[in-house]
C-alpha cells in the first residue's frame, strides 16, 4: 500500500444525529472547508469528504445559523456527488453498505463538488438503480439541518486511490447478479469509437477495430449496453482489451480470476486511481499497452481530449506478450492518410491540432486573456 493512503476504517454505522450541514470556502482547488455540526457544533463522525477530486476540513469554530431549510425524515450522508460516470464509482458509494441497516425510507444526501448543484447528474440514478437501490436522494445546495440523520464509514474509492476494503466488496457481490463461470475463448475489444471525433481518442481506432476482429474479439462499445449488461460481460469473457476509458472502473469493480485483460493507454501515464483500482480484485494484473508514437491536443483546455497515434506494431507485440493475440498473427498499420483523416476529425473550420509545447503556449495565452496577467 502506498504511504499516503489510508488504512480502511472499520465498517461503521453511526447515529441518528441532530446535525447542520454546512459548507464554507474553498481553501484550494481541490480542498473544501465543510461540515454536518452536531448541537454542540462538533462535527459528526463519518461526515467529511476524502478524495483526490475533493478533500475537506471542518471549520474550527462553526457558526451554526438557526434559519436553514430542514430535512424531514430520516437521512443518510453518502459523501460526493460528481457529473461523470466514472467519478461516481469512485466517490459516491463507499457508504451505501450501510442501507442494509437502515430503514427503507432513509433519504441519501450528496454533496456536490461545485456549488450551487449541477443541474444534471444523469449517472448518479443509473448506478443506484444498478445495484437495486431505489432509495431517494438529494444534493445539497447550500446549508441544511436533519433531524434524523447517520453517518457511516467509506469503505470504498477515491480516498483509497481506488481500493475497496474486503466489507465493501461483499457488499457489492451481494448486490448483483451471479455470476457463472468464464467463458473460455470468448474475447472482446471495448471501444470508443462510438463517442464520437470530439472525444479522447487514438487515431484509427476503427482500424484497430478490423486487426482484433480478424483475431476473433467482439468489438462492443459498452456506453450501448445498459449497466448490468456490461458487468455481465465484463465478468464472462476470459480476454478483455479495453481502449483507456472510464469503462475500467466498472471493470475493476467486478473482474475476477481466470480473465487476461490489457488496456491500451492514450496518454503517457495512466491515473494512478485507474491502475490501481483496475488491479485491485483478485486475478491477473491488467496489462499496460504503451505504444505512443505522440501526442496532440485540439485547443480545449481539459488534458484528456488528447489525440495519440500509435505504433501499430507495438500494440500487437505487447498484445502478443500478454497472451491477448497471436504472435504471428498478421497484423497491418494504418496508412499516413487514414492516420491524417483520424487526427483532425472533430476540429472545428480553422482549428489545428496542438503538439505538447504548442499547447502549453495556448494554454498560457489563454490564462494571461482570462486574468489579465502573465503566468
Amino acid at each position: 500500500m502506498s504511504e499516503t493512503t489510508p488504512e480502511f476504517a472499520a465498517p461503521r454505522l453511526q447515529g441518528p444525529f441532530e446535525g447542520t450541514l454546512l459548507t464554507g470556502g474553498n481553501k484550494t482547488r481541490f480542498l473544501r472547508e465543510f461540515g454536518i455540526y452536531g448541537v454542540d457544533g462538533v462535527a459528526l463522525p463519518d461526515s467529511d469528504i476524502g478524495g483526490q477530486e475533493l478533500s475537506s476540513f471542518p471549520a474550527e469554530n462553526p457558526d451554526i445559523p438557526t434559519d436553514v431549510p430542514e430535512f424531514e425524515g430520516p437521512a443518510l450522508f453518502a459523501g460526493l456527488v460528481l457529473e461523470q460516470f466514472g467519478h461516481v464509482l469512485m466517490n459516491s458509494l463507499g457508504r451505501l453498505w450501510a442501507l442494509d441497516k437502515l430503514p427503507s425510507d432513509v433519504t441519501l444526501v450528496f454533496v456536490p463538488k461545485r456549488r450551487p448543484a449541477a443541474r444534471n447528474y444523469p449517472f448518479l440514478r443509473m448506478i443506484l438503480d444498478m445495484f437495486g437501490i431505489s432509495n431517494d436522494f438529494i444534493i445539497t445546495k447550500g446549508p441544511m439541518h436533519f433531524k434524523t440523520l447517520y453517518t457511516a464509514s467509506d469503505l470504498f474509492g477515491e480516498r483509497y486511490l481506488g481500493r475497496g476494503s474486503v466489507p465493501f466488496f461483499d457488499w457489492l457481490d451481494q448486490r448483483l447478479p451471479a455470476a457463472g463461470p468464464v467463458t473460455k475463448g470468448r474475447k472482446v475489444y471495448l471501444t470508443r469509437t462510438g463517442l464520437g471525433d470530439k472525444i479522447g481518442r487514438f487515431a484509427c481506432e476503427d482500424h484497430l477495430e478490423k486487426q482484433l476482429a480478424a483475431q476473433g474479439y467482439e468489438i462492443v462499445a459498452p456506453e450501448k449496453l445498459g449497466l448490468l449488461p456490461q458487468i455481465a460481460l465484463y465478468q464472462d469473457a476470459e480476454h478483455l482489451i479495453f481502449s483507456e476509458s472510464s469503462a475500467l472502473h466498472l471493470y475493476g469493480m467486478v473482474r475476477r480470476p481466470g480473465q487476461t485483460a490489457a488496456v491500451i493507454k492514450r496518454r503517457e501515464e495512466l491515473p494512478v486511481l485507474i491502475r490501481t483500482q483496475m488491479n485491485d480484485r483478485a486475478g491477473t494484473d491488467v496489462a499496460e499497452i504503451h505504444a505512443l508514437r505522440r501526442i496532440f491536443w485540439p485547443p480545449l483546455r481539459s488534458d484528456h481530449l488528447s489525440i495519440s497515434l500509435l505504433d501499430f506494431k507495438k500494440v500487437h507485440d505487447q498484445l502478443a506478450a500478454a497472451n491477448l493475440v497471436d504472435l504471428d498473427a498478421p497484423w497491418q498499420a494504418p496508412s499516413f492518410d487514414a492516420e491524417k483523416k483520424s487526427m483532425v476529425a472533430g476540429l472545428e473550420p480553422g482549428e489545428k491540432l496542438l503538439n505538447r509545447q504548442e499547447r502549453r503556449d495556448w494554454l498560457r495565452a489563454l490564462r494571461k486573456a482570462r486574468d489579465g496577467k502573465a503566468w
